[in-house]
């Protein structure tokens, strides 16, 4: 029972390492980036040129980079 426990929580922590942090990482970046994407008629510079906040390419942009969809 002891070794199942141990094997169980070692399984657990690969998981937890190697699929929730990646996502949870992701996440936290794509919300940085939408964070500028506000509805606004401002045109501000990014490194990628300018933007229009509120710009649907501009969420699409975060989303793919980000979210992978």
């Amino acid at each position: 029972m002891a070794c199942l426990s141990v094997a169980g929580g070692i399984v657990a922590g690969v998981h937890w390492y190697a699929v929730d942090v990646p996502q949870q990482e992701n996440l936290k970046e794509y919300t940085k980036c939408t964070g500028g994407c506000v509805s606004s008629t401002a045109v501000y510079m990014t490194p990628a040129g300018p933007q229009t906040p509120g710009d649907d390419s501009c969420q699409k942009s975060c989303r793919e980079k980000y979210l992978g969809r």
